[in-house]
């Protein structure tokens, strides 16, 4: 890999676009723009106008490329350094803003730009103050940009403050996972530069104070960035834009915070800018609910977490290198309990399960990056990381499985199991659990372009490295009792087991592509070919152990109890080849991109499974075609298309008709009749509004559907519980959704904003019950799922109110005759409330009440009602002091059940959480930019 390394650099660097001349200077070799400037009234036709002030930004994200102002003759000249598309943007005090998107091709060395015409604003002020209302977004080229000043948070607020209460913007605070009207925000740069590798340091200690702006929009990725052809790679990122520049100065902040309940924490954040150094370091120790101050009903149990974080950034010559290294250390302590109800073709299978586990896990993660111009030619994209993991986790469970509801019998079937008839009871599983894991991955990505030529010929290389080794160790005792099955001894039938079970593992892929792009007129043209290889290997193991060995213990002759059948020698080698060509065409207002792509892969696999042994080879042929459509409708409005299919091939052990008794309860085995599967997905989108009057409107619509969809037959034991399953090829399984926001002006200061969302699946499943006459019990469901989510907010100057509200139905219902269909309905209505205090005191509250309604279960259809509130004072010089008071659930309802149900089946869990507690912060930020 090393000599393949070095022979393409190499190449690249001695191509036969480096011996072309370099004397020119660099503005001979930019993109020359020209164009004027005229005044847009009824007097006269041509009217120029001086001393306008003409910028130039980079799309998609805005990035700052140029600017200069007219002369006399309303004309003006400025200098792009690659095609692409831009954003030409015309202001000049008295007039209104012009903007105006500009697609530059790789051979327009000199471009036209033409007149624009400004127009004079309707609105003269004379000797009259009058105090704005700020404006809260607005749309620049294709970036949607927040004001972050028109948006009140609390003293103190950082970053995921800020976010929750941007329109579009949804954080969630289950996942982690942030996203703007469907798509998942991938990244968050600063100042339109990468610096944090990982988004929730940014969320979790940006302060919003320092904050100017938030920008969202799609990043290319780096291929299509170098290459000036889309790869279908697009990111959704988030900009985050400083007040200053931070081109030297300090700021952070330094907090000590305890509660009730035995919570504390302490937190250090600062931010170094030296010239063209950027440094973050972050620190936390504490033992903290994960959703602390947030209305929720989620569980808050407290995390011990640890954690230190460093951010190094800086620009050398045309390169931005960026390092990051971090280190967490978290433990947990979670207890649960769930009921479930699956349906099946004879009735429905009851099952509850009980358990308590406790979780260690430390991480150290380090990355580098470094991208930009090596020469006038040639660019380089360098990402490298290494991470570190290490966990391990003890859990007590008791498990039962029934084929009526036990609540027929009991009200509180955990703690009078006697109640329930032993004709009722299916089996009962009690465990305990030990895993040990430790995990090293790494990755390199080399991506080099060169330029072949000043109208966009290039020719690219696009190396990868990943490779992991991973190893886990597994202690496991457990009886599971078969109550419907009777022993040698004339009882129920029990099953003991008491074993050790490891499970090393290591994965290598290495991977090589180069392509060539030729610009045809305004088209580019891209060809390429990839090679990839790919090497898995498992080696495990499971040994049984003697009863009287010490829970957690290895006893020095435990290979002699080695489980033949339970043990897996397995090595995969995957051979992939793929050529194909891409197409990016522009247009004036319509942008196309095309990929068609064909993959033939050879796989082979050695396996050693006890007495079992395969030795097989399969060659395949993968197809990847991808079209999307883009058109600009007019100011602020796009209309887009995207159609991408893909050919899925079975794994290798979805072939092996090899069964894998590792969980006596769950058996299951492979089927080496499998066809490939061909997913279809189909999504439209349309955004426009005026959001000069706040008014901004997005929505998409997609469709998806499999052919030959890789599935799972299941076959159930009703008189043991045992589910075996092996994959089958299904058709029938497709989708629809669609999302709407909408976000406007009711009154003067009085803003709403609408969501709405829907999916409806259907789906189709192998359930056959063990010894029925239908081999093939096919079962059709069908969900539908809609919601509906509205909140009004009013400001006036330093206060905010709101109201808000949202409903969500779900239907369901499957082809079992006696399930039946449900309909439920989950919504919740509340209200906010931000006030500024004399005496430097800031207070907010929210109360929501929470609601459930149409479950079958009537302990299920349930009302409660959440309240939080914080009281913050500001004090010091300067105000860089912050004390602040929270209460979380005020009322003590919250009851830490989710509640579910789908065309399957339905159910509850239930977590401990921590209930009401209070919380007392003490915050020294210091600012010296």
């Amino acid at each position: 890999m090393t000599r393949l390394l070095v022979l393409l650099i190499l190449i690249t660097l001695t191509l036969p676009g480096a011996a072309q001349k370099n004397s020119k200077n660099r503005k001979e070799k930019a993109y020359h723009l020209t164009g004027g400037v005229t005044e847009q009234n009824e007097k006269t036709r041509w009217a120029p106008v001086q001393d306008v002030n003409i910028r130039l930004y980079a799309l998609p994200d805005t990035t700052f490329v140029g600017g200069t102002v007219t002369d006399k003759d309303g004309r003006y000249n400025l200098y792009a350094a690659s095609p692409g598309n831009y954003l030409l943007k015309a202001s000049f005090l008295g007039y209104e803003t012009v903007e105006k998107k500009l697609n530059v091709a790789a051979y327009d060395t000199k471009k036209y730009i033409g007149y624009i015409e400004m127009k004079p604003a309707s609105i003269v002020l004379n000797e009259t103050v009058i105090k704005a209302e700020l404006q809260k977004m607005k749309m620049s080229g294709d970036t949607l940009v927040y004001n972050t000043e028109a948006f009140k948070t609390s003293e103190g607020a950082v970053l995921q403050d800020l976010v929750r209460q941007l329109p579009g913007l949804e954080l969630d605070q289950k996942t982690g996972k942030m996203s703007l009207n469907g798509k998942e925000i991938s990244r968050i740069l600063l100042n339109g530069k990468e610096f944090f590798a990982d988004k929730n340091v940014a969320l979790n200690n940006l302060p919003v104070e320092a904050l100017k702006e938030v920008k969202v929009y799609e990043q290319q990725s780096d291929k299509e960035r170098m290459t000036g052809v889309d790869d279908g790679k697009k990111q959704t990122v988030m900009d985050v834009k400083t007040k200053n520049n931070l081109t030297d100065g300090v700021m952070g902040d330094v907090s000590a915070s305890k509660g009730s309940e035995d919570t504390y924490e302490a937190k250090l954040g600062v931010n170094k800018f030296t010239g063209k150094w950027r440094m973050s370091l972050n620190g936390d120790l504490g033992k903290m609910p994960l959703s602390m101050g947030y209305i929720s009903n989620y569980p808050d149990n407290p995390v011990i977490n640890k954690s230190i974080n460093l951010s190094l950034g800086t620009e050398w010559k045309k390169l931005n290198l960026n390092g990051y290294i971090g280190y967490r250390d978290m433990k947990a302590t979670n207890e649960n309990r769930n009921e479930t109800e699956s349906y099946l073709p004879n009735g429905s299978q009851f099952a509850y399960n009980r358990g308590i586990n406790i979780s260690k896990n430390r991480n150290l993660l380090q990355s580098v990056n470094v991208q930009g111009a090596l020469n006038d030619n040639t660019e380089i994209n360098l990402r490298q990381s290494l991470m570190y993991n290490s966990g391990n986790t003890r859990s007590e469970s008791s498990a039962a499985t029934f084929n009526a509801n036990p609540r027929n019998y009991s009200a509180d079937p955990w703690e009078n199991e006697a109640e329930i008839p032993h004709d009722a009871r299916i089996n009962k599983n009690i465990s305990n659990l030990q895993n040990g894991m430790d995990n090293v991955t790494s990755n390199i990505g080399l991506l080099l372009t060169h330029k072949l030529n000043d109208i966009g010929r290039k020719l690219s290389f696009d190396l990868q490295n990943d490779y992991s080794n991973r190893t886990s160790d597994n202690y496991q005792q457990s009886s599971i009792t078969y109550y419907q099955l009777t022993g040698l001894s004339g009882n129920d039938s029990v099953l003991h087991r008491n074993q050790y079970r490891e499970a090393p593992s290591k994965n290598l892929s290495l991977a090589a592509e180069v392509s060539y792009t030729e610009p045809i007129g305004k088209q580019m043209l891209q060809v390429y070919y990839k090679y990839e290889y790919q090497r898995q290997s498992s080696d495990a193991a499971t040994y049984d152990l003697n009863n009287d060995t010490p829970w957690g213990h290895l006893p020095p002759d435990y290979e002699a109890g080695k489980v033949d059948s339970l043990t897996d020698y397995t090595r995969n080698y995957f051979y992939t080849n793929e050529v194909g060509i891409r197409t990016t065409l522009n247009w004036k207002k319509v942008r196309i991109n095309a990929r068609f792509g064909l993959l033939p892969q050879k796989s082979t696999t050695k396996s050693d499974r006890g007495r079992i042994k395969v030795d097989t080879t399969v060659t395949v042929l993968n197809i990847v075609p991808e079209l999307s459509f883009d058109y600009e409708a007019g100011k602020n409005k796009r209309i887009g298309m995207h159609y991408y299919g893909y050919t899925r091939q079975p794994s290798i052990y979805d072939l092996l008709p090899v069964a894998d008794y590792t969980n006596p309860l769950n058996i299951t085995a492979g089927n080496p009749g499998l066809k490939p599967a061909f997913m279809h997905t189909v999504s439209l989108f349309y955004t426009g509004g005026d959001f000069s009057k706040q008014e901004s409107f997005y929505c998409n619509l997609g469709y998806n559907n499999t052919v030959n969809e890789i599935s799972r037959k299941v076959i159930y034991d009703d008189k043991t519980g045992v589910r075996t399953s092996r994959p089958e090829n299904i058709n029938g399984n497709w989708g629809v959704r669609g999302h709407l926001s909408y976000t406007n002006k009711l009154f003067k200061k009085v803003f709403y904003q609408l969501r709405t969302n829907g999916n409806f699946n259907h789906r189709v499943a192998y359930v056959q019950v063990a010894g029925s006459e239908n081999a093939d019990d096919r079962n059709i469901s069908k969900m539908l799922m809609l919601g509906q989510n509205i909140e009004l907010s009013y400001k006036l100057d330093e206060h905010e109110f709101k109201l808000n509200g949202q409903i969500d139905y779900q239907q369901a219902g499957n082809s079992y005759v006696n399930s039946g269909n449900y309909e439920t309905y989950d919504f919740y209505y509340g209200a906010e409330c931000r006030l500024k205090l004399p005496l430097d005191l800031n207070f907010y509250t929210v109360i929501r009440s929470m609601n459930r309604r149409g479950y079958k279960d009537e302990a299920s259809n349930t009302t409660q009602w959440l309240w939080n509130g914080e009281l913050t004072y500001s004090f010091l010089k300067g105000k860089k002091g912050l004390l602040k008071l929270q209460v979380t659930d005020i009322l003590q309802q919250r009851d830490f059940v989710n509640r579910w149900m789908n065309a399957d089946g339905q159910g509850e869990m239930w977590t401990k959480g921590l209930g009401r507690y209070v919380m007392g912060t003490f915050t020294y930020r210091f600012n010296k930019l």
